[in-house]
C-alpha cells in the first residue's frame, strides 16, 4: 500500500509501481489539494503529473480509521521521505505496528534497532526497484520487547521516564 501526499518524487515512484509491479495487489491513495494538482499538472504541466490520470487523485485526506485499516490489510507499505525531512515518516512506525514489511528510501533506517533486511528495503532515490526476493519472503516478527518499545504505550512509558 502506499498512502501519501504527493511532493517531490512520490509520484515517481508512484508511477514505477503502478507501471512495472503490475502483478501486485496494491493499494494506493495519492492526496494533493485540487488547486497546486490543477496547477501543477495543467498550467506548469510539471513532468511528474505526466501519466497521472485525475481519478488517481484525491482531494480529501484518508481518514484515520481508514488508513488503519489498509495497512492492516497490507503486507508491505511503501514509503517515501521527503529530502528535507529529518528523521522518520509515520509509516515507518505504522508499518512496525501493523506488522508489516516497508519500502523507503530513508538510509538512516539501516542503523535502527528494529531494522532487518527481510522487512524492510532501502531503494535508492534515483532508481526504484524492488527485488523479487523481497517481495516474496514473508515478513518476520520483532522480538516481542522491541515491538513494545515502538508501540504507543512504549512512547509514553519513554516520555514518562
Amino acid at each position: 500500500s502506499m498512502i501519501s501526499a504527493i511532493h517531490s518524487d512520490r509520484l515517481k515512484i508512484y508511477n514505477s509501481l503502478k507501471n512495472n509491479y503490475t502483478c501486485l495487489n496494491g493499494y494506493f491513495y495519492l492526496f494533493e489539494r485540487r488547486l497546486v494538482y490543477l496547477k501543477q499538472k495543467y498550467i506548469n504541466k510539471s513532468l511528474e503529473f505526466t501519466g497521472v490520470q485525475d481519478a488517481d487523485i484525491n482531494f480529501v485526506p484518508l481518514k484515520l480509521d481508514e488508513t488503519l485499516r489498509v495497512y492492516s490489510d497490507s503486507n508491505i507499505i511503501v514509503d517515501f521521505t521527503h529530502p528535507k525531512q529529518n528523521g522518520f515518516t509515520m509509516r515507518t512506525i505504522e508499518s512496525i505496528g501493523s506488522r508489516c514489511k516497508l519500502i523507503t528510501n530513508n538510509k538512516k533506517i539501516l542503523c535502527c534497532d528494529f531494522y532487518d533486511p527481510q522487512n524492510i528495503y532501502v531503494y535508492d532515490d534515483g532508481k526504484f526497484e524492488i527485488p523479487d526476493n523481497f517481495l516474496i519472503t514473508g515478513y518476520k516478527e520483532l522480538p516481542e520487547k522491541l515491538f513494545g518499545y515502538y508501540s504507543i504505550n512504549g512512547w509514553i512509558k519513554e516520555m514518562i521516564e
